[in-house]
């Protein structure tokens, strides 16, 4: 009898511990369909924007959705024109004092930790700094490729954008960049595709790793022509920065298992910047002249080798250039997208099939 008995309690044991594993299966199944992806370093936009424009084009954001986005908008643009007049350009300008006193109130509502409402005192300091003669010459002179595609679009916007009504725009939404590290999810046939935007992080961003080691991938991104450039006047360089932090987020421990998506800008890069500013005047141990393929591959193993843990970690590297694009189904991609969404696919039928054997 005490046998039966004891038989009884094991099996009732051994189902409980199997339901227990069917219960961590089905939800690491259910897990497998969402991709967490974490974007850092410069770069990674594209494939944000084309998930925005193939929802603009099918369900749309409704009002409470676009709301957030208002407001990362007019925080992207006085961050963009703060950093515009923080870099040196062939016309070195000095702003009025009633000019320096506007460049002032929107630095203090970018500081970190500040309230979440913008004051009309920002929104319009942003629309008199901009109109300043100064600031205009100064904009009219700068160097050729200085401004990316988002600062170029914004600053041009800004009369539209510090109108009383204003309300964002498809293209306003498709290039904002998220404020903070607001995230956003795009349901797709099979995944769902949620990003985590930590490249606006401010100050120590190690802080922060432990909140992003559940993602699936990591997107870091790298403008190759940022590297004659300064993060601010007198400040460090941006590539080498980019550099060092790539570093940092490959070896931490918090991001030990997770795969990384390197995607490398060259569209930037010509034998023209090359040979007006070069390459070797930054990094001494260039030798190939205004080859763009080669200062392309120069930054791509230059990167690739600062990984120390390469048998435990995947590195995927790609190269991104404008107008690469390819028409599947009706819907144009760039090369980029293609192939971030193919490699967090793959990675995420891994996933799955550790779980299934």
């Amino acid at each position: 009898m005490g046998v039966m008995v004891s038989s009884q309690r094991a099996e009732r044991a051994a189902k409980k511990r199997s339901d227990a594993i069917q219960r961590t299966i089905q939800s690491e199944r259910r897990r497998g369909r969402q991709a967490d992806i974490l974007l850092l370093g410069s770069g990674g936009d594209e494939i944000v924007h084309h998930f925005r424009r193939d929802k603009l084009a099918h369900k749309g954001y409704s009002e409470t959705e676009i709301e957030p986005y208002k407001r990362a908008i007019i925080l992207n643009t006085m961050e963009y024109l703060k950093s515009f007049l923080d870099v040196s350009t062939p016309l070195d300008i000095s702003l009025s004092p009633e000019s320096s006193a506007w460049r002032d109130i929107i630095a203090t509502q970018l500081c970190p930790g500040d309230s979440k409402n913008i004051s009309s005192e920002s929104i319009k300091a942003l629309h008199d700094l901009w109109h300043d003669p100064a600031v205009q010459l100064k904009f009219i002179h700068r160097t050729p490729n200085s401004l990316d595609k988002n600062t170029l679009y914004y600053l041009e916007s800004i009369d539209r954008i510090t109108d009383t009504v204003y309300r964002p725009n498809d293209d306003d939404i498709i290039y904002c960049r998220s404020y903070n590290t607001i995230d956003e999810a795009f349901p797709t046939e099979g995944l769902v595709y949620r990003f985590l935007d930590g490249r606006r992080i401010k100050g120590n961003k190690k802080k922060w790793w432990p909140c992003f080691d559940g993602a699936d991938i990591i997107i870091y991104g790298v403008d190759l022509a940022d590297y004659d450039q300064v993060l601010y006047e007198n400040g460090p360089n941006k590539m080498e920065e980019n550099l060092r932090a790539f570093e940092e987020v490959c070896n931490s421990r918090w991001f030990l298992p997770i795969s990384i998506i390197l995607l490398l800008n060259n569209s930037g890069l010509s034998p023209d910047k090359l040979s007006s500013s070069p390459l070797k005047d930054y990094f001494s141990d260039y030798e190939e002249g205004d080859d763009c393929y080669a200062a392309s591959q120069y930054f791509q193993k230059k990167f690739v080798s600062l990984n120390k843990r390469r048998t435990s970690r995947d590195i995927y590297s790609h190269f991104v250039s404008a107008d690469d694009t390819k028409i599947l189904k009706g819907v144009s991609y760039s090369s980029e997208v293609l192939f971030v969404m193919d490699i967090i696919q793959r990675n995420m039928i891994r996933v799955v099939q550790c779980f299934e054997y």
